[in-house]
């Protein structure tokens, strides 16, 4: 896992936020540039836990795979154009709880994949 850290909101305006998604947001692009990246957002694919298994099998078969989590601002519009956007749904979550969350289904979908019971 890399954390990157969160920035500190200088003014909690409209331009300290757009500032502070843009900082973390470049932190993010230079850990990732030109890995195979899930993008977790809101907009993102929203797929069952079996198709979630066979598309992180495929790119796995590929080679290593990172997911990125945003902040408590959310995300870049470039950070969201650099990977296969994915969404648990139209809640938002605690970026902290999303950990836990993302590695249950990376848990689930190795079940799927190596025939073990334990999604229903």
């Amino acid at each position: 896992m890399i954390e990157i850290s969160e920035s500190r909101l200088l003014s909690p305006n409209e331009a300290g936020i757009r500032k502070v998604i843009e900082e973390e947001s470049a932190r993010i692009l230079e850990k990732i540039k030109g890995k195979p990246v899930y993008i977790l957002a809101v907009e993102g694919e929203e797929m069952t836990s079996p198709d979630f298994a066979a598309n992180l099998g495929r790119a796995t078969d590929a080679g290593e795979v990172y997911f990125v989590i945003g902040g408590s601002y959310g995300l870049s519009a470039e950070v969201k154009r650099v990977g296969k956007p994915l969404s648990f749904g139209r809640l938002t979550y605690p970026h902290q709880m999303m950990r836990v969350i993302l590695a249950e289904q990376i848990y689930r979908a190795a079940t799927i994949l190596n025939n073990i019971e334990y999604h229903k």
